[in-house]
């Protein structure tokens, strides 16, 4: 019953239901493309639960990685910079995965835990992750 302590912690009572009801959120993939080792720990950790993580170092990664994790969506660093992106959105096209969602994400902006989360669902609620 792996997570169900997890859950578990976060049930509510709902108005309507006399007992606990366990709201389980849809998890999606998302794949999230750094080079910087301590960058991609935070955004792990930050993403935990709420999503499943596929970690890349670079465009490189990310594609021989795509068969295999079948992200929803791929979140960039956007200091990987315009060759790497362009690689990475090209490989997508070639591999038929052109209909996922590149997400960059400006290093130079402070993003906390939960702006990671939202960012995240939205990108694997995009027209484009489903396909």
């Amino acid at each position: 019953m792996y997570g169900l302590a997890d859950r578990i912690a976060r049930s509510a009572i709902h108005q309507n239901h006399p007992t606990p009801v366990v709201e389980l959120a849809p998890r999606g993939t998302i794949m999230v493309v750094d080079r910087d080792p301590a960058m991609l720990a935070m955004v792990r950790s930050s993403l935990e639960g709420s999503c499943h993580i596929v970690v890349a170092r670079d465009a490189g990664e990310a594609l021989s990685q795509i068969e295999w994790a079948r992200p929803e969506a791929v979140l960039a660093d956007a200091g990987l910079g315009a060759d790497e992106l362009d690689l990475l959105a090209r490989g997508l096209a070639t591999l038929g995965c052109d209909h996922l969602p590149i997400v960059t994400i400006d290093p130079s902006q402070p993003v906390g835990p939960s702006d990671l989360r939202r960012i995240a669902a939205r990108a694997w609620a995009s027209p484009a992750a489903s396909g």
